[in-house]
């Protein structure tokens, strides 16, 4: 499996900058303020320079587990990755915490964050992080081809570790859970591109003026845009009721479909905006959906109760009744002489 380069030495993505992350020099000569992040996993914490001038900086908006632009955000992680890449990483959770410490803080100096919280952002961006990285390596695997980003020597490592055992029988069972039916819907196929479906979901609301319902986001990214079919290898998109109970009953409380958008409908905040106007979006529809149905419940356990009450009252009162009956018997019976 192992392929040798035209190219020995590995360099930065061409036509893209050197980021200039050597540990041994990551001091920058901007104007910095110390922000304090606390790294996934460790009890650590990091400083990272941000120049004074970010009002001049392209900004990244905060949305669930990802960014906005996604493709904007998706591409400078890229680039820090593959002009770094210089150890046999196979995952992103096998790099080592202060080299991400350090890839973070320089997309911090890129970047402003908006909102301002680093810590979401170093969430969202350890999750996308490791998107990229086991796509980038998938397909150099797959094609059985060296990256000009790959050192020799690291590439020879890399394939002895996919062509291990244990490699390929975690690769084999990840295989089949994809493409498993989960809860009788069937694997999962989407057909809107390298977009993610947060992009998605904000360019649905930007032009039709209010946030996509999650059928809506969940048919315009599963279906093809020519023939608006679902796709044959994927699923028929669920009514509101099975998107509830899929919510209510689905496995680590992901809705089904809808990869990590699952977790901002659940509930977490998403944001968007431009450099002039901000603003936080809400997604009210599974929130009013819980508390119609915890209504619906407690209005259920009140009559319950009322019930209850009801058909207590109507025993003391016939006890009531049979003692009034039984005194007045009583006293209206003759008395006997012999």
């Amino acid at each position: 499996m192992r392929v040798q380069s035209t190219n020995p030495n590995p360099t930065p993505m061409d036509g893209r900058p050197n980021l200039g992350l050597d540990q041994t020099n990551s001091k920058s000569d901007e104007t910095s303020s110390t922000i304090n992040a606390t790294s996934p996993g460790s009890n650590e914490t990091f400083v990272a320079s941000e120049s004074n001038y970010s009002v001049f900086k392209p900004i990244l908006n905060l949305d669930g587990q990802g960014f906005l632009p996604s493709r904007l955000a998706a591409n400078w992680i890229s680039d820090i990755l593959k002009s770094h890449y210089n150890e046999p990483w196979p995952s992103w959770k096998k790099i080592s915490i202060r080299q991400r410490d350090l890839w973070f803080g320089e997309l911090l100096k890129k970047f402003s964050i908006c909102p301002p919280d680093h810590r979401w952002a170093r969430r969202n961006f350890e999750m996308r992080g490791a998107v990229i990285m086991k796509s980038s390596l998938q397909k150099a695997r797959k094609i059985n081809t060296k990256p000009n980003w790959i050192l020799d020597s690291t590439w020879d490592i890399l394939c002895q570790h996919w062509e291990s055992k244990e490699f390929k029988i975690k690769s084999m069972t990840g295989k089949e859970n994809r493409a498993s039916n989960f809860g009788s819907f069937g694997g999962s196929l989407h057909t809107c591109g390298s977009i993610t479906t947060s992009q998605h979901r904000y360019n649905m609301a930007k032009m039709n003026g209010m946030p996509p319902t999650i059928i809506e986001l969940f048919r315009h990214t599963h279906q093809r845009q020519l023939t608006q079919s679902a796709s044959t290898q994927g699923i028929t998109p669920p009514n509101e009721l099975d998107v509830w109970c899929d919510v209510v009953g689905t496995k680590n409380g992901r809705i089904y479909g809808l990869g990590m958008e699952s977790t901002v409908i659940r509930g977490w905040p998403y944001y968007h905006g431009t450099s002039s106007s901000n603003g936080w979006i809400q997604s009210q529809e599974l929130e009013k959906l819980k508390k119609d149905l915890e209504g619906v419940k407690q209005q259920r356990d009140e009559l319950r109760i009322k019930i209850v009450n009801i058909e207590r009252l109507f025993e003391e009162n016939n006890a009531m009744i049979r003692q009034w009956m039984n005194s007045i018997n009583r006293q209206s019976m003759p008395l006997s002489f012999e």
